[in-house]
């Protein structure tokens, strides 16, 4: 009996040194953040933060967060970055297509994370795991680049109008999921057989901090969801609202 008793905690044991590694890789506080685009922060279980802007490369975020716990959610050496060209390339092969999505650094402490993490994607909700790397140019400016695609009629997603390609981006270990959004009326984006700056992208980042995991593709439209259809303050795009976390 002692001996089964022993190999049950053993294995129980075991288990433990398994899982403890996976929890503890997930920062607890936000280490970086976008500082242009839809931002929402879940800032605890009854509240969250909101900031938007078109450009706001000067906006320090640790100014204008208002959660109740502000301490607890944001490293105080984070890293403030911003999203500018997304361009897509087309191959000197023919029917071959990538992405690449520059983004430059605005806001740094030598305390914080020097580069982006290694980050991972996924097209659509479709669960399809999508190719992405960080190609990182120097400290203040990165590059997130796509592998070669086929550029044919399944480029952009005919099911909405106007048809359109989302891209979600998780930043390993850090609790963000980002979505990037876009356009086209051509099945075929380099039907011209030009490289093209693409016009019009929508940019939208989901942080959770003190999650033991990353943050969802269904979590993020959830909370986009419920955050759109919220009242919310007239004349400003820095807000806080007490909102549940969405069933």
């Amino acid at each position: 009996m002692s001996y089964i008793i022993s190999i049950d905690y053993l294995l129980k044991f075991l288990i433990f040194i398994y899982i403890i590694p996976i929890y503890i890789t997930i920062e607890s506080k936000i280490k970086f953040a976008f500082l242009n685009g839809f931002n929402v922060i879940r800032c605890s279980d009854d509240q969250v933060q909101v900031y938007q802007s078109k450009d706001n490369s000067d906006l320090v975020l640790s100014n204008i967060l208002k959660c109740d716990n502000t301490a607890e959610i944001l490293f105080n050496g984070y890293a403030g970055y911003h999203w500018d060209t997304l361009k897509i390339i087309c191959s000197s092969q023919p029917g071959q297509v990538h992405e690449e999505l520059f983004i430059t650094r605005q806001i740094y402490d030598n305390k914080g994370i020097k580069t982006l993490p290694d980050i991972a994607g996924q097209l659509g909700q479709s669960g399809k795991q999508y190719d992405l790397n960080v190609e990182q140019k120097n400290d203040d400016e990165a590059t997130i680049k796509s592998n070669d695609q086929p550029a044919n009629n399944v480029y952009f997603n005919k099911k909405t109008n106007p048809k359109e390609r989302r891209i979600y981006i998780w930043f390993e270990d850090h609790p963000i999921i980002c979505r990037v959004k876009f356009t086209g009326e051509d099945d075929n984006p380099c039907s011209s057989g030009d490289d093209q700056d693409v016009e019009n992208v929508n940019y939208a980042c989901y942080y959770k901090p003190g999650s033991e995991e990353e943050p969802s593709v269904e979590e993020m439209e959830a909370e986009f969801k419920q955050v759109k259809e919220a009242s919310k303050p007239d004349g400003t795009g820095i807000y806080v609202l007490d909102l549940e976390k969405p069933v």
